[in-house]
């Protein structure tokens, strides 16, 4: 998903915007922010599944979308976020020595080893990266699978987007332009393949960890 840089951008706008300007709960907003991440992330999955557009061209496409979205909607002008009290702590706290980033982190990694490696959607996303017409015939529903997890890469996304806006204290929409390489190479670092079926978390954490630290 080439898409995720303009989707973090464009989420965390949303959530600034409509809590700092225009006065919403900083929860409602950072909802609609994940809401609005988890809508992207499955429109892309619509386009590639049910229009038969190969994914990276389809995102490629949808990212320049979102991207001009962000311009029509706040312009080039970073925008402000300052959030207080509980969310702050949550998303820009500190726990010991550890950061609120951090743990999130290590949380949202321990979920996702716990999603591909105990769960049979796991299994059916390696099968599917693996051998697609295996997978098919095996029973495998590949349409639900595959939009499943268009939508919880735009939901991370957007997730990502609004922790980053609340430890920096703005949102710039300039910031997204490196965004889907370095995550591509966080995922290629730690082993795991581009054309699919194999992969782990702990090599993607261990990717991640060398790029942003």
């Amino acid at each position: 998903d080439l898409s995720v840089g303009a989707n973090f951008i464009l989420s965390s706008v949303v959530m600034s915007q409509l809590s700092y300007n225009d006065g919403m709960s900083v929860w409602l907003a950072a909802l609609i922010g994940l809401a609005c991440g988890l809508g992207i992330g499955l429109l892309n999955g619509v386009i590639t599944l049910y229009l038969k557009i190969p994914s990276f061209i389809a995102t490629l496409g949808t990212m320049g979308i979102w991207e001009a979205a962000v311009l029509f909607v706040h312009g080039a002008t970073a925008q402000t976020f300052a959030p207080v009290g509980v969310f702050m702590g949550l998303t820009n706290g500190s726990f010991g020595v550890l950061s609120a980033a951090m743990i999130w982190f290590v949380v949202l990694s321990v979920a996702g080893w716990a999603f591909l490696q105990r769960h049979r959607i796991g299994n059916h996303l390696f099968a599917i990266g693996g051998d697609k017409q295996a997978a098919i015939a095996a029973g495998v529903p590949l349409k639900k699978v595959k939009l499943m997890a268009f939508g919880l890469t735009g939901l991370l996304a957007a997730l990502a987007g609004i922790i980053a806006a609340a430890q920096v204290g703005d949102v710039s929409p300039s910031s997204d332009s490196t965004l889907p390489l370095q995550a591509i190479a966080a995922c290629v670092i730690g082993g795991a393949l581009l054309a699919g079926g194999k992969g782990t978390i702990l090599g993607v954490f261990l990717g991640s960890c060398l790029i942003y630290w």
